[in-house]
């Protein structure tokens, strides 16, 4: 093994730390202007919080069933191909939930709800991308999730002052330009 190689080495181990805190940042901030701010838009759109409580809880349910579902995906091919798969999927259906919210569409909303759950629950290839890269350095693995932390508090802050400034179907647009960004960041590590 060569000296660029070895536990701990800083000649290639930052980099990668680096890349890894990046990929944390920017799958938090896919999800966290979505998470925080989707009720709001549901409101907006005349549906009850009764019916939003029930949207969201079967949507933990979903999200809860398919990690297991993603997890032996992203044993079969690679934790990375599993991460983009979820990212592209849960584009596509954000524009179904868009839809279902327009239509006004409880029913449709809700099984929307549901597939985008399912699709974006991939979060642990991610951690299992992150234990990869940091069994071979002395940093460890909390400086690297620290990163989700914070984009999930600045992506909240940044969400907030535009659904502020454009309202709030503006959630929609948000989602999809980070999500792009996210897409475009790990098909460039491939």
């Amino acid at each position: 093994m060569g000296e660029s190689t070895k536990k701990g080495s800083s000649s290639t181990m930052p980099h990668h730390l680096t890349l890894i805190k990046l990929a944390i940042f920017f799958q938090t901030a896919s999800q966290a202007g979505w998470s925080r701010f989707s009720s709001i838009y549901m409101l907006s759109q005349g549906f009850t919080p009764s019916q939003i409580g029930r949207i969201k809880s079967t949507s933990q349910i979903a999200k809860a069933l398919a990690q297991p579902i993603w997890g032996v995906m992203s044993d079969i091919t690679d934790p990375l191909s599993t991460i983009i798969v979820s990212t592209v999927l849960g584009a596509v259906t954000l524009a179904g939930v868009r839809e279902a919210i327009d239509a006004q569409s409880f029913s449709k909303l809700t099984t929307w709800r549901i597939i985008r759950s399912a699709a974006t629950a991939a979060s642990p290839a991610l951690d299992a991308l992150v234990l990869r890269l940091v069994e071979k350095s002395s940093e460890g693995y909390g400086p690297q999730r620290l990163w989700g932390s914070v984009a999930w508090g600045l992506s909240s802050l940044c969400a907030g002052a535009i659904l502020d400034r454009f309202g709030e179907g503006a959630i929609f647009g948000y989602t999809y330009v980070i999500s792009g960004v996210l897409l475009a960041f790990f098909l460039a590590l491939r």
